[in-house]
């Protein structure tokens, strides 16, 4: 059963697109990061190969992956604390395509586009080996799994490997 509305979506910002799925309406700004500086830093996770930052992370149980297999995670939500009061109302996901970074955030307008948000996320994580995110492996992904399970949704985050990136950023470590 779908949640009752709380009130008129507000207007969209111009960049902001209403997209639709089975379960309802949701906003999406889609950007494509090829400039040189993306490029460069592209080419250099190539060059040095994914095991690198695995051993910097001081993450030996990851496996190498490729690039264009992994999903930068990212999200913004109504509480630091979990539970059924904290919503997700932005989710930043990226995606390596060819030479290039493609960010897609996924915007709820109102609590009841929800569910078609996260229908929309899941679909940007299919075919993904390994979630990367700065403090998605304590916070991010637990927030969107539970948000997904509350909604019937059958989570694949608690199930990926994920590297965050604040411990791979930290001197001291994981």
């Amino acid at each position: 059963e779908e949640p009752a509305p709380r009130g008129p979506a507000r207007p969209l910002p111009s960049e902001l697109a209403v997209r639709g799925n089975a379960r309802g309406n949701h906003a999406e700004h889609s950007r494509c990061f090829g400039d040189e500086r993306t490029r460069a830093a592209l080419q250099e996770l190539r060059r040095h190969g994914t095991d690198a930052l695995i051993a910097h992370a001081q993450r030996a149980e990851l496996r190498p992956f490729a690039p264009e297999r992994a999903a930068f995670l990212d999200t913004e939500t109504t509480a630091l604390h979990g539970g059924a009061g904290c919503t997700v109302f932005l989710i930043g996901v990226g995606r390596v395509e060819g030479e290039d970074l493609r960010v897609h955030q996924v915007f709820l307008r109102s609590p009841a586009d929800e569910a078609a948000a996260l229908e929309r996320v899941l679909e940007l994580l299919r075919e993904v080996d390994l979630l990367v995110s700065f403090h998605g492996k304590s916070f991010d992904r637990h927030r969107l799994h539970a948000r997904l399970c509350l909604l019937g949704f059958d989570s694949p985050l608690l199930r990926l490997p994920h590297l965050a990136e604040v411990a791979a950023a930290d001197p001291a470590g994981p």
